[in-house]
């Protein structure tokens, strides 16, 4: 059998109203509880505009991800099934994905070396160890998980590729064990040798990696009974001690009958009746010869030839997976005469083997089958157990080391071993233990232990209180109780290793409430496929990692594109509990460069939300303003279909406005995790909202095809040594083969692919060969005569890409427009946001300066120097402009005289079914009318008296936004109508 080391010494630590505190992490070191959360929730919606991840997700139909904010490597992520263009075993399937779709990460590949292959429910996990110099790096890996089609369907990396230390260490094994535990008083006979790896320790700057020892320490504390189980982490340069962790987790509180039943009375709780019970795997001794019970309790025992007589034995509470002593220090087995008797049935244990021994012994056993019934494959465990029972050198208490352990009666408290559910908690240590080695893993988180050890147990009892009755005389005292004041991540995380393992324990439990404890267990015991861990203090992420865990343990086609079965659930109540994966989706939508006047511009889009967390949506809305100088006005977006197509609306839209607009998603717990276009929605330097214009008409458009001469190239005080605006065909260029810098497309749906662009370099050159480099680089259009219009306004397209090269986000796109012939110049849009795509700007003269018969804009594109930082700040920088047009406002009615008076209408109910009713709001004749989202026409109604209330019916009418109008005395009102089902 593997040797393990890491065997959790786990205590029975409970409620201090009941009993005393125990010191089992008093002496527990992590450098992991500094606030530092590496999948920081703020920042996953800019590392998901990486341009690598963004080119990952669309040519692999949407993926979904979140990001180690320290490395800025995706650290989860699943989605629709990858086929692979190759062929090979699991692991050579995994590592060409690594290379291929991966590639624009540089994950360091050639550092990774197989660890196992865990064989899941329908799901192949490929675990990949990191080294550095021959040493391994502690943390989870990368981990590829293959459908039964070998097609990736998720990853999981914690990797690094930046990772610099020195292997060389300082100290040796010797002294670091000294230093170990120099400020520990007490006797540590027991060790693993101290092995060299590596640590990254996250900081607030980014990781720092130090070579560490890692081994355990065992042996006692000479100011507590119980022992003590360190790991530990130490720098073997320094002896800092970055990780101590005691892996003693508190509780906190047809023939002759041959066939004989082993009968005894157990003790599920001392506060209620003992329950008849046959003992299973109990060794019984005839003679020199042992048999044992089966799992149902009973002897098979065949007696010899001829005329069968009474034969004697012994029975010993040992057997296959347990062995009882008494007390702290028993080496004895308590055990009992029996007779076994021809013709007779049954066995019983008699009085004087107490109740605490046989209680000890048979829920050890019984736990150990429940624990075989799920994970039939683990062997590790099938050995006897060491229970001790009644020990007197404390109370109220009980822990794992390897065996477990229970105190007598005393303190207020009866003899632990009388609760089951105390029991399987302590057997479930061992098992959290021996699953995570089976699986290739180390159980290192003390919350996690402690939250799982419950789970082993209410899954068994199907009770979510532990321990009731606990305090002697105080029945509806209890260790725990999952039914009632969920623990929630973070405001209950105390540090406190029972507080914390009780957010993760609730969220297991309210899931099986749900959905069954059966079916909650099953996702259970296959979440641990994936081996999440992580040491004490990162909570937070493990939590979330388990989340992600849960989600692919659920599914059931191979691909987590359309979510699973219980997603919805299992996302509920994880969120019940403080636990998350943000939400992730795509908003799409098709913009609209010119419009005709309206009353209400309907805005359509479309929310695409991964592994259905549509329910946890708060509120998607949109967001616009007509002038650039007030701020954005929001209004609620409607769901339509399904939910999944919205509908935002913009009232009253006369000729000659240019609307700004962006839609925005809200999560349940405050945040905004998606905004259309990306960035639009920031307060400072923003990026390009989609834009319209409102009742122009085309005077000139300019193609940059054939109008060279029209463009200024370059202007006296630019300063770039590369990338100098050109008008051509672009030459598209690429960081990697994914990562796009230069466009080698135009904007122009003609064929031509002339466009305005900074430099161009050799067809598949390198993406700096011909980028714009120190300094700035300008282009200018023709001067245009404006004196003859009334409010005319420009558009252009423009493509620019400053993310991809050392300093991403250094360097500015700047557009100024002048009415002076280019004496000065007022500033239009100034940016550092990229946006590798053809992007609408359109702007109304007016806004900026008066109008002139010389007027002009200037593009200016930079690469901007900065000493200090690396390169110089020199960064990748790529522009390019295209489709230039001139608009004059045209001579068009909105329609709406007192558009004041639409608050007037009182419409009820709306949202409608089968019909709404409109009172109308003055006396007169009314003319009424309703428009679909197409603009026609699907009611009329003409002279209505004003004094009445009409009932309109929608019955007929398919679900989605209409427009109601009442024309009335020479006025127009009009309301949003949504008719739903």
């Amino acid at each position: 059998m593997k040797q393990v080391f890491l065997l959790l010494a786990c205590f029975l630590l409970l409620a201090t109203n009941f009993l005393y505190a125990g010191n089992d992490q008093k002496y527990n070191i992590s450098a992991f509880k500094n606030g530092v959360r590496i999948d920081n929730p703020a920042q996953q919606t800019d590392l998901r505009h990486q341009t690598a991840w963004q080119q990952f997700s669309r040519r692999n139909n949407h993926w979904y991800a979140e990001f180690n904010t320290l490395t800025k490597l995706p650290m989860r992520a699943a989605g629709a099934p990858v086929t692979l263009n190759s062929s090979g075993s699991d692991a050579e399937l995994a590592m060409y994905f690594v290379n291929s779709e991966l590639k624009a990460f540089n994950l360091p590949a050639a550092s990774l070396q197989l660890n196992r292959i865990n064989s899941g429910h329908n799901l192949s996990y490929v675990q990949f160890t990191q080294y550095y110099q021959g040493l391994p790096v502690l943390g989870n890996g990368l981990s590829v998980r293959l459908n039964a089609n070998k097609q990736v369907v998720a990853f999981t990396a914690d990797v690094f590729n930046n990772l610099s230390v020195n292997t060389q260490p300082a100290l040796t094994p010797e002294q670091v064990l000294q230093l170990s535990v120099a400020d520990v008083q007490g006797n540590f006979p027991q060790q693993s040798s101290p092995t060299l790896k590596v640590l990254p320790v996250p900081t607030p700057a980014g990781y720092e990696f130090k070579l560490v020892y890692d081994f355990t320490i065992k042996g006692n504390i000479s100011t507590q009974t119980e022992p003590v189980n360190f790991r530990i982490w130490i720098d073997a340069h320094n002896g800092t001690i970055y990780y101590r962790y005691n892996m003693v987790c508190s509780f906190d509180a047809e023939e002759a009958q041959s066939l004989y039943a082993l009968n005894g009375q157990v003790t599920p709780n001392p506060n209620f009746a003992q329950q008849a019970a046959t003992i299973p795997n109990m060794r019984i001794r005839v003679g020199s010869t042992d048999f044992y019970t089966d799992a149902d309790g009973h002897l098979d025992y065949a007696f010899p030839p001829g005329i069968p007589t009474t034969a004697s034995g012994t029975a010993y509470l040992d057997g296959p997976y347990c062995r009882v002593y008494n007390g702290a220090t028993g080496t004895t087995t308590p055990s009992f005469p029996v007779s076994i008797v021809p013709g007779g049935s049954e066995i019983n244990v008699p009085t004087s083997i107490t109740a605490s021994q046989i209680s000890g012994f048979y829920y050890v056993v019984k736990q150990h089958q429940f624990m075989k019934s799920w994970i039939p494959s683990l062997t590790t465990m099938d050995f006897p157990m060491i229970t001790r029972v009644d020990r007197n050198d404390g109370n109220c208490n009980a822990f794992y080391d390897g065996g477990v352990n229970f105190y007598a009666q005393g303190g207020g408290c009866f003899s632990t071993s009388l609760f089951s559910d105390i029991i399987f908690h302590e057997y479930g240590h061992g098992i959290n233990d021996y699953f995570y080695d089976y699986k290739g893993g180390v159980f290192n988180n003390g919350s996690l232990g402690e939250g799982y050890a419950d789970v082993w147990a209410f899954a068994h009892t199907e009770n979510p209180i532990l321990s009731q009755g606990f305090n002697m005389g105080a029945i509806n005292s209890s260790i725990r109780r999952y039914d009632q004041n969920p623990k929630v991540y973070p405001q209950d995380l105390t540090g406190e290793v029972h507080d914390n393992g009780e957010i993760i324990a609730g969220a297991w439990w309210d899931l099986g409430a749900q959905i069954g404890l059966t079916n909650m267990f099953t996702i259970f015991i296959n979440s641990h496929d994936g081996v999440p861990m992580r040491p004490d203090g990162q909570e937070g992420t493990l939590y979330s990692d388990i989340l992600f865990e849960a989600l692919i343990a659920d599914d059931d086609n191979g691909s987590l594109s359309d979510g699973t079965p219980n997603s919805i659930a299992i996302i509920d109540n994880f969120a019940l509990h403080g636990i998350y994966l943000q939400i992730a989706g795509d908003i799409v939508h098709t913009e609209y460069p010119v419009i005709a006047p309206t009353d209400l511009a309907l805005i359509n889009f479309t929310l695409a939300i991964d592994f259905n967390y549509l329910p946890f949506v708060e509120g998607v809305g949109l967001w616009y303003r007509t002038d650039r100088t007030q701020p954005y006005t929001y209004t609620n977006a409607v769901a339509l279909s399904g939910g999944s197509t919205y509908t935002g609306f913009i009232p009253f839209l006369a000729a000659g406005t240019v609307v700004d607009y962006y839609m925005e998603l809200e999560d349940n717990v405050g945040g905004v995790p998606l905004s259309e276009p990306y960035l639009a929605n920031r307060v400072s330097n923003p990026n390009i909202p989609f834009q319209m214009l409102v009742g122009y008409e085309t005077l000139t458009e300019d193609h940059l095809y054939g109008t060279a001469t029209n463009w200024t190239l370059g202007a006296p005080d630019d300063d770039a040594s590369t990338g100098f605006w050109a008008i051509g065909s672009p030459n598209e260029s690429y960081v990697d083969d994914d990562s796009m810098v230069q466009t080698g497309a135009d904007n122009t749906p003609d064929g031509n692919n002339y466009c305005a662009f900074t430099g161009n370099g050799s067809v598949g050159g390198a993406a700096g060969e011909n980028d714009v480099d120190d300094g700035k680089t300008t282009l200018t259009t023709k001067p245009f005569n404006l004196m003859q219009y009334d409010n005319p306004a420009f558009s252009f397209y423009r493509w620019y890409s400053n993310d991809q090269g050392a300093n991403p986000g250094n360097d500015n796109w700047e557009v100024f427009i002048s009415n002076n012939g280019g004496t000065t110049w007022v500033p239009v849009e100034n940016t550092n946001v990229a946006d590798h795509s053809w992007r609408l700007f359109a702007l109304r003269v007016l806004d900026y300066v008066e109008l002139t018969p010389d007027v002009r804009l200037r593009f200016i594109a930079s690469d901007n120097l900065i000493p200090e930082l690396d390169y110089e700040g020199g960064s990748l920088v790529e522009a390019a402009v295209d489709d230039l047009v001139l608009y004059e406002q045209a001579e068009t009615q909105t329609g709406i005289n007192n558009p004041m008076l639409t608050n007037a209408l009182q419409v009820y109910p709306n949202p409608a079914q089968d019909y709404f009713m409109v009172q109308l709001p003055q006396n007169g004749n009314a003319a009424v009318t309703m428009f679909n989202a197409l603009g026609q026409q699907v009611y009329a109604a003409n002279n209505q008296n004003g004094s009445q209330t009409l009932r309109i019916n929608t019955a007929g009418m398919a679900q989605g936004v209409y427009l109601l109008q009442v024309t009335q005395n020479s006025q127009t009102l009009q309301q949003k109508i949504v008719v739903g089902r």
